[in-house]
């Protein structure tokens, strides 16, 4: 066998997405890799990249005899055309940078691999590869492997893609199986098969798994990472961390299982059941079963079948545990050692749709959920269910319940907490749940509940959201929506008016920007929580002498802790009208990223008036602090220059398409790019940024936050923004760091378009190397590719600028033919920010770049 790639069995410990992991690549150790060959390489990625805006795996051949590329690329099965597109452009320019000069090589990401070689390896089966497991989330179960069993045989017999997908019915596992277009169906199985073998030996007790080789990957995770929207149902549950004490837990297991065999079988008649189990030999244990209020009038047996998988599934779910909770479409199981009878569990979760709704839908939806929570706590089922209709072909299915044991008050303050919750994580999703020990709370644009019982009554009209009626100019018609309620005849219409002023209220009162912030805010699992004696000693109590500067948010302090670490100290000022929400964005926001080019938070602390963000100590500050700095802009010669624009573009690319939040940063410039003490570039300063649906092109807001001569002029004028609104600045810093001059010098009417308007005339008289600041020594060939390329990041046309990941692939290609640009805004034409673009944003013009300290709040989601 010819291939490249070595066999590696790496164990790596990993977070519940172990996407995160990646990229991970492997290079041939030989040389050789430009000339002729380097040609066929160039060609063959770009025969790959336009393959793969319509197949999610193909193989091609650039070249002949001893120059011949041989190459193939694969992206996980359920991906779309552009989504497959981006991360193979991002894998290109990967491979470019890591494998230079290889005739060899592979590199996997979360989503695609990508593959070459100067020999023909095609058919070939190489399933040697990366093992990635996480050894702190165990389970006794076979369940992993019964179900990545099955999808072997499905993978290996679909032609031509080898894909498969499958998500369990008794545990919460999603897995899929998928081979490289080259294989045979034999091949495919033969990759897939060693691969299962691996596993038995290493890996069956493991929560999330997953195995990539050239040929073949397998991944199994507990929870979605592929399209679930076929199957009928997602299993979701909870364990404790503590486990039974080691000399109880003989009689602690003994016990469980009799719990919840006694709760699976008493449960069925009355569909509710709760118990407790234990002994003088052990501790006891509180037990409930519910299940859906509906299912006596699902298929025969829906509950019993539900409480039977669920009891099956516990004991491995949940190994040792002192609590667990299963969670299935038609019921529920839950034990504890501390007694949950009556006492509501504040411990809830929720899930969102990556797909989103209008607004008028998502009004309607929450408006009607609203309304049920009232129907629920007036029936002893504590359930009800309802069919809202927007329009003929969009209707929303929404149902909450409480568990039995619950108190009409606890049931009532279970599910408004779980509602806060929703309308907070879950504005504008096409389909949500809170989950939680004590309630559910369920909407989907599908029926997930039986209709059946729903009784014959008219609709009533739900008036539009926003209030009023119709107006009187245009012939405005009103939006009228039909609501029927699954439930015993009751003043619907009341309560969903009701449900509606609750939720307006909650409107209201959500848009006052908060002063006060509590520590409950930061409580997750995502930021460690620091005392602030411990910063306080750190920094010398705050005293100027470790002052490093100051900015919109306040001052920053440097400090160094007990263990001789340095650390770097944002202290809220108390002066700082946004200061609270754009450090509860920051906190939020950056606990979630982690990449090499974005500055690292290691922790928090908020105690009393105290807001403290603590970050990781650069030495040698902002880049701003070099380069327009006369005594200190020599030390940045071209080498470092654009390693800090590659890094840069690094950054930008993963915020935008590799991270697990997609984010636009907003206030990308010179002063938020930190530098190490290697002077590798880090993005800071995320208390403006936002986090953006991956399906919305743009965004509209009232409130323009940024930097004058950084920002896009569609941003700037109109308050519309999106990714390409962050490409545009980083086009202004590329040109920055090219030239060595700062832009946005000029007054607001030329908004600082004095470098851009250089760069462009120079361009156009075919003069681009006078661009080039006087003091590089670098070839001009290079500086001059990124002057382009810094023209075309900031054009006017936002549809014209190209994308991040283009960006990276241009700085990184070779050879590659660059677009024309066309000319940068001319911010003549308007001279004053229009009210109704930013009622908030000062119209004074200002000297200098100012960030404006306009922030609206962020909130992170989990995927």
């Amino acid at each position: 066998m010819r291939s490249s790639v070595l066999m590696l069995f790496l164990y790596v410990a990993l977070p519940a997405a172990t996407g995160q992991v990646l990229p991970v690549s492997n290079c041939s150790s030989g040389g050789g890799g430009g000339g002729g060959f380097g040609e066929s390489l160039g060609a063959l990625f770009s025969s790959l990249a336009s393959l793969s805006s319509a197949s999610n795996a193909a193989n091609d051949t650039a070249g002949a005899g001893a120059d011949a590329a041989y190459g193939l690329y694969m992206c996980q099965g359920d991906l779309s055309g552009p989504g497959c597109q981006g991360c193979l452009l991002t894998a290109i320019a990967g491979i470019n940078q890591t494998c230079a000069g290889a005739r060899r090589g592979v590199i996997w990401y979360d989503i695609c691999l990508l593959r070459y070689s100067d020999n023909n390896f095609f058919g070939e089966v190489e399933s040697g590869g990366i093992n990635m497991s996480n050894p702190r989330q165990l389970t006794s179960s076979m369940e992993p492997y019964h179900v990545m069993s099955a999808l072997v045989e499905v993978a290996a017999s679909r032609r031509p893609l080898m894909f498969a997908a499958n998500a369990s019915d008794l545990y919460p596992i999603f897995a899929i199986a998928q081979c490289t277009s080259d294989l045979t169906s034999a091949g495919c199985r033969r990759c897939l098969t060693s691969i299962l073998a691996f596993m038995r030996t290493c890996c069956l007790g493991h929560k999330g798994w997953r195995y990539i080789a050239p040929s073949c990957w397998i991944r199994y995770e507990a929870t979605p990472f592929f399209d679930v929207t076929v199957y009928n149902e997602i299993i979701r549950s909870r364990c404790s961390a503590d486990d039974f004490p080691a000399l109880l837990l003989a009689s602690d297991e003994a016990n469980l299982e009799t719990l919840v065999a006694q709760l699976g079988s008493s449960a069925r008649s009355s569909g509710f059941y709760n118990a407790t189990s234990g002994d003088r030999n052990s501790s006891n244990l509180f037990g409930l079963a519910l299940c859906r209020e509906d299912s006596a009038a699902l298929p025969s047996g829906a509950c019993t079948s539900c409480l039977y998988r669920a009891s099956t599934a516990m004991a491995g779910e949940c190994p040792n545990k002192t609590q667990g909770i299963m969670w299935y479409d038609d019921c529920l199981l839950r034990y504890s050692n501390q007694s949950i009878f009556n006492v509501v569990d504040g411990d809830g979760q929720t899930f969102c749709s990556e797909q989103s709704v209008s607004l008028e839908t998502d009004n309607l939806t929450m408006s009607g959920a609203s309304a049920l929570v009232g129907v629920a706590v007036g029936r002893a089922s504590l359930f009800a269910s309802v069919v809202i209709t927007i329009s003929n072909a969009d209707t929303s299915y929404v149902s909450v319940q409480c568990t039995r044991d619950l108190s009409r008050e606890s049931c009532r303050s279970c599910l408004a907490n779980g509602m806060n919750t929703i309308a907070t994580d879950c504005r504008q999703r096409k389909g949500w749940q809170f989950l939680s020990g004590s309630c559910m709370i369920r909407y989907e644009v599908y029926p997930f509940f039986n209709l059946s019982t729903a009784p014959p009554q008219a609709a009533p009209q739900l008036p539009p959201s926003g209030g009023g009626g119709g107006s009187s100019q245009g012939g405005r018609r009103r939006r009228s929506s039909n609501v029927r309620i699954i439930a015993f005849a009751l003043p619907i219409a009341g309560l969903l008016l009701l449900g509606i002023l609750l939720f307006h209220a909650w409107k209201l009162r959500r848009n006052r920007v908060s002063k006060n912030l509590k520590l409950e805010d930061f409580i997750t699992g995502d930021v460690s929580l620091i005392d602030l004696h411990i910063i306080q000693l750190a920094t010398s109590n705050f005293s100027n002498e470790n002052k490093l500067g100051e900015g919109g948010f306040g001052p920053v302090y440097k400090g160094v802790l007990h263990d001789g670490k340095e650390i770097a100290v944002k202290r809220l000022s108390q002066k700082s009208k946004q200061g609270p929400t754009e450090f509860k964005n920051e906190v939020k926001l950056i606990a979630k990223l982690q990449h090499k080019n974005l500055v690292r938070m290691l922790g928090c602390s908020v105690e009393g008036e105290e807001k403290l963000l603590i970050y990781e100590y650069l030495p040698n500050r902002s880049l701003d602090a070099f380069l327009f700095d006369p005594n200190k802009h020599v030390q940045l010669n071209w080498e470092t220059r654009f390693q800090i624009i590659s890094g840069i573009s690094g950054g930008l690319l993963y915020l935008h398409e590799d991270s697990l939040l997609k984010v636009i940063h907003r206030d990308l410039k010179a002063s938020n790019i930190l530098l190490d003490d290697e002077m590798n570039p880090k993005i800071s300063d995320f208390g403006m940024a936002k986090i953006y649906v991956p399906d919305e092109n743009d965004v509209n807001t009232n409130r323009i936050v940024g930097t004058y001569g950084y920002m896009a002029p569609e941003y700037a004028m109109d308050g519309v923004f999106s990714v390409k609104s962050d490409v545009y600045s980083f086009g202004v810093l590329l040109l920055e760091i090219i030239s060595g001059e700062r832009n946005g010098r000029a007054h607001l009417e030329q908004h600082g378009q004095n470098l851009l308007r250089t760069a462009w005339d120079l361009w156009m008289q075919d003069k681009p190397s006078e661009f080039i600041d006087q003091l590089l020594d670098c070839e001009v060939g290079k500086a001059v590719k990124c002057i382009h390329i810094g023209l075309l990041c900031v054009q006017e046309n936002a549809e014209e600028r190209p994308t991040m990941s283009q960006v990276v692939v241009m700085l990184r290609t070779e050879g590659m033919v660059l677009p024309q640009p066309a000319q940068p805004p001319n911010f003549q034409r308007r001279t004053t920010l229009e009210p109704e673009a930013s009622s908030h944003t000062s119209t004074t013009i200002p000297s200098a770049l100012q960030s404006i300290n306009e922030v609206t709040e962020t909130f992170v989601f989990p995927r």
